[in-house]
């Protein structure tokens, strides 16, 4: 008699664990369906910040660069008119930078510096 009892406990013991068992895989289901919800939803809101900076981007690209390359040909220009326009026996820097060259001589008591100007 005490063996038939054992049997139905185990009985009881499987269908319990059964049970449990169900319980969880709803409830791992459940929370992956909202997981999949919510990270749908945050993908499209990526998608729509996106979207927004990819408009921005077009209209900068359309306004700005314009501007910028009628600004470059203006200054290279100017550029070339300068270059043509130097004074006779100027080439490179002003003299008046070179303010603070020096030319290094050698003599007896050894090298030293003369300004050169």
């Amino acid at each position: 008699m005490e063996h038939s009892s054992h049997n139905l406990l185990q009985a009881g013991s499987q269908t319990a664990i059964s049970d449990r068992m169900r319980e969880l895989l709803a409830r791992a289901a459940q929370d992956h369906v909202y997981e999949q919800r919510t990270q749908g939803a945050v993908l499209d809101e990526i998608r729509q910040r996106l979207e927004g900076m990819e408009w921005l981007l077009r209209e900068v690209r359309e306004r700005e660069l314009g501007g910028l390359g009628v600004a470059l040909e203006a200054i290279t220009q100017r550029l070339d008119d300068m270059a043509v326009r130097r004074p006779p026996g100027r080439r490179g820097w002003p003299s008046t930078w070179n303010c603070c060259a020096t030319t290094w001589t050698r003599s007896a008591a050894g090298p030293r510096a003369s300004p050169t100007g």
